[in-house]
């Protein structure tokens, strides 16, 4: 799981990030 976490391309990490984002606004991931 881990290697796939690293192996995220741009895009679908920035889609997480907003995602994590709209889900709890008031905590931002710290990547």
């Amino acid at each position: 799981m881990a290697q796939m976490q690293l192996a995220v391309t741009p895009k679908k990490f920035v889609e997480l990030n907003n995602i994590g984002s709209q889900m709890n606004p008031r905590l931002r991931p710290a990547f």
